[in-house]
């Protein structure tokens, strides 16, 4: 058989990015990632009394389950399209704990979360009254969303949709955090020699696949974000670049870390 194109590759792990981060959480369950301590400190509206807060991209809760312990009124949501982190969240005794706390305009407990596919549809979740109700939370529920290290994750192409699924959940006025990578950041340069070996794993310069799998997309600039979320009817209320120089003492090795972080607000 005649080998495949590498645009045929490449589309076929753009179609199956949610399958490749699926397998990521199976082998590495809740020991990847580190929990995400400073989002209080950095994003005010998560300090508020009663805010409701989505969470899209939310893999195994490393953001949003801190959240609940410093902000003993926050309510946390959380999507992710990767099956098998949205399970391993449930098994959190911090969201357990919070699922069935005080009730909170209609809605029992302070911890929700559901498989989302953000390019597919807004989101799918329900919650549960009082009387024992499911409901679905509909539209414009949510004091705040974030979109962190998330739509790199995503082929760019699908970036747009997916902002518009996300604003579809905030209230107006609410606000919307971003944080992603940017381009010429270490793990871009070190990815992309391996990558051009291979078929398929050069989507764009800026969008690789990596050995698992897993897409990410290293954002060209303040440019490329503002245009899409001011596109999706955000305005911006602040965004830079943030470059970071980690040494390794051990080896002495030096890393260049980039990304991009802003706040937007739903118009």
């Amino acid at each position: 058989p005649r080998p495949a194109s590498h645009s045929a590759v490449a589309k076929t792990f753009e179609n199956n990015a949610g399958k490749h981060w699926d397998r990521f959480y199976q082998r590495n369950g809740n020991r990847f990632f580190k929990d995400r301590h400073y989002l209080g400190s950095e994003f005010p509206v998560l300090k508020e009394a009663g805010t409701v807060f989505i969470e899209c991209g939310c893999g195994v809760g490393n953001a949003i389950l801190p959240l609940l312990d410093c902000n003993p009124s926050i309510t946390v949501i959380g999507g992710d399209f990767a099956k098998t982190a949205v399970e391993t969240m449930r098994r959190d005794e911090r969201y357990c704990a919070a699922q069935s706390e005080s009730v909170c305009e209609g809605r029992v407990g302070r911890a929700f979360s559901e498989v989302w596919d953000i390019t597919v549809s807004p989101f799918p979740g329900e919650f549960r009254t009082p009387s024992g109700e499911s409901k679905p939370f509909g539209s414009e529920f949510a004091d705040a969303a974030s979109l962190i290290f998330c739509l790199s994750a995503i082929p760019p192409q699908k970036h747009e949709r997916a902002i518009r699924h996300v604003a579809s959940c905030i209230k107006a006025g609410g606000q919307l955090l971003f944080r992603d990578y940017a381009e010429n950041d270490d793990a871009q340069l070190n990815l992309l020699p391996g990558c051009l070996k291979e078929t398929g794993r050069v989507i764009t310069d800026r969008t690789l696949v990596k050995q698992d799998g897993t897409i990410c997309h290293y954002f060209a600039g303040e440019a490329e974000v503002r245009g899409l979320f001011e596109a999706a009817g955000f305005q911006v209320q602040s965004l830079q670049l943030i470059k970071r120089q980690y040494q390794n003492r051990a080896d002495g090795t030096v890393r260049r870390r980039r990304w991009l972080t802003g706040v937007f607000t739903k118009r």
